[in-house]
């Protein structure tokens, strides 16, 4: 059986152990256990958890022991594989392979090994889970998994990271104004550590980051495998309590003050060069930890802590932060090519009242929320440039028509929210009103404000653009006309030398099947024998 190396690291008394070479190992935790823990175990609910240590607390000294017993363990050549202890299948052939194996490794083992290999074959069992983040173990007891207190490293549901973020939100920016730790990067350790709060250090003891020693004179005693007397025994550690997690993001902070290894973190308004200073001094050992940091940090949006630390707030109420779906216009602006607004990725101009499709909302390095438009391009997603619409939009007006003409009777309203209480009077088919501008209800459908101060649907199936000059011509069919002067009929309302037909003398009475418009709004008359002529009352009269 192929043996994985097992790392016993001494950390200030505390043995870290990990199964290489899985870059999740070096950063979850410490695996802590005692007769004690197993006793209480079985007495209580609360303490049937095992406990364990994030690495991520220990002082300078604490981390050069660790990085000195690493090396030592890796070059080891008697290093025990106790992972196949840990990690071993509950089958009954391989449990006694793995005994049998680490019977025989006892006998060649100095006294030293022989007490962590004793050790060790008493934890409880431990399934690593890298997929739900560092620190996650499922781990067996009395004959059922249950979660250790270290870990959740994903929250069950997105209220609960939102509720954690918000709990510590002002603890993280009174870190970058006090000691000039990078909110995002306090914020983005404190969920990894303390697995978004679930951690038993963070529930008992409100130690989100597992530093150990006293805190005003407050610890909490936990369990752990320390090297005493040439021997590795299980004591009980000290590790800080403090009266709420306020706290804890504080003392995090003075802790990396107090550790100078850390000063490339203090200042540094970047996160991804602050995720990685923290690793570099190390914070962790995890290969992955700054991008474990980092995409914490983006996929929530953390960043805008670190703009409201530096008094550059983003207020986000004033942009559209969930998919809109639909957006019209409410001002001209650019479309950009890249979420990084810039003057090499401006493009072209988005004018007052276009209707565009939005596919997702991103946001930019500095966390301003960006609309990526389904053409590929970003727009911004701020409500003064930009506002929710109906997804049936285009079949509305959203550029101000200026004269309308009306297509059906529809009634006038003294709001933009149509409902019987502001209904007024009704408009027949065929008048001619004069827009002021184009407003939207409360749900985004588009209004026409008119020049009366009352308010019509903007629905191209109910009101049409058409000339300035409209109160000119006829726009309710007068049924039977006479030519004032002589006029050409047309075979189409698009009036041009192609389409013209014979000419109407003046005193030609004619009849008028319906009121059309061209293409530009002008009003046509459209004759019982299929031809058009002018509705300008210059050139003809009801009859």
């Amino acid at each position: 059986m192929k043996k994985n190396k097992i790392l016993l690291v001494l950390m200030s008394g505390v043995l870290t152990f990990t199964a290489m070479p899985s870059v999740y190992a070096s950063n979850s935790s410490e695996i802590l256990t005692s007769e004690k823990a197993n006793s209480d175990y079985q007495t209580s609910d609360k303490s049937s958890e095992n406990k364990l240590e994030s690495t991520g607390s220990l002082s300078s000294s604490q981390r050069q022991q660790t990085d000195e017993t690493v090396t030592n363990s890796i070059n080891s050549e008697n290093t025990t594989s106790s992972s196949e202890i840990i990690n071993s299948e509950s089958d009954t052939e391989t449990t006694e392979e793995i005994n049998t194996d680490v019977k025989e490794k006892v006998e060649e083992s100095t006294p030293e090994e022989k007490a962590v290999e004793e050790t060790l074959a008493n934890l409880p069992k431990m399934e690593l889970r890298p997929e739900l983040g560092p620190g996650y173990y499922e781990v067996e007891g009395s004959g059922s998994k249950t979660r250790s207190k270290r870990s959740l490293m994903a929250p069950t549901a997105m209220s609960n990271s939102e509720l954690f973020l918000s709990k510590i939100k002002a603890g993280a920016i009174s870190g970058w104004k006090k000691y000039k730790v990078l909110p995002s990067l306090t914020g983005a350790q404190a969920v990894l550590e303390s697995g978004w709060g679930s951690s038993g250090l963070s529930q008992s003891a409100n130690n989100l980051f597992g530093i150990k020693g006293r805190y005003n004179g407050q610890f909490e005693l936990w369990p752990t495998l320390e090297f005493l007397n040439g021997q590795w025994v299980t004591v009980n550690a000290e590790f800080r309590k403090y009266p709420s997690w306020k706290e804890s993001m504080e003392d995090h902070g003075k802790f990396l003050v107090d550790n100078p290894r850390y000063y490339k973190v203090l200042g540094e308004k970047n996160y991804i060069k602050a995720t990685n200073e923290i690793w570099l001094a190390g914070y962790a050992t995890d290969p992955d930890y700054p991008g474990k940091l980092q995409r914490t940090i983006t996929y929530n949006n953390l960043t805008a802590w670190d703009k409201e630390a530096f008094g550059n707030v983003i207020d986000l109420s004033k942009y559209y932060t969930i998919n809109p779906g639909t957006i019209v216009m409410k001002k001209d602006d650019n479309q950009f090519s890249s979420v990084e607004f810039s003057s090499k990725t401006r493009g072209t101009l988005q004018k007052k009242g276009n209707v565009l499709k939005v596919s997702a909302v991103v946001y930019s390095s500095n966390g301003t929320p960006r609309l990526k438009l389904t053409n590929g391009n970003y727009l911004s997603a701020s409500k003064s440039i930009v506002l929710k619409t109906v997804n049936t939009a285009a079949n509305y007006y959203t550029v101000n028509p200026g004269t309308i003409v009306m297509k059906v009777d529809d009634n006038q309203f003294s709001s933009k929210e149509f409902n019987k209480s502001t209904r007024g009077k009704l408009h027949e088919k065929g008048s001619v009103l004069k827009v002021a501008d184009i407003v939207y209800s409360s749900n985004g459908t588009p209004r026409l404000k008119l020049t009366n101060g009352n308010y019509l649907s903007a629905s191209k199936s109910i009101v049409l653009k058409t000339v300035n000059t409209a109160a000119n011509y006829y726009t309710i069919n007068p049924g039977t006309i006479v030519m004032k002067v002589d006029d050409n009929q047309f075979s189409s309302a698009e009036f041009n030398k192609n389409t013209r037909g014979k000419l109407h003398k003046k005193g030609s009475v004619l009849k008028v099947a319906d009121i059309v418009y061209s293409s530009n709004g002008t009003p046509r008359l459209k004759l019982i024998n299929g031809n058009y002529i002018s509705a300008n009352k210059k050139i003809i009269e009801k009859k």
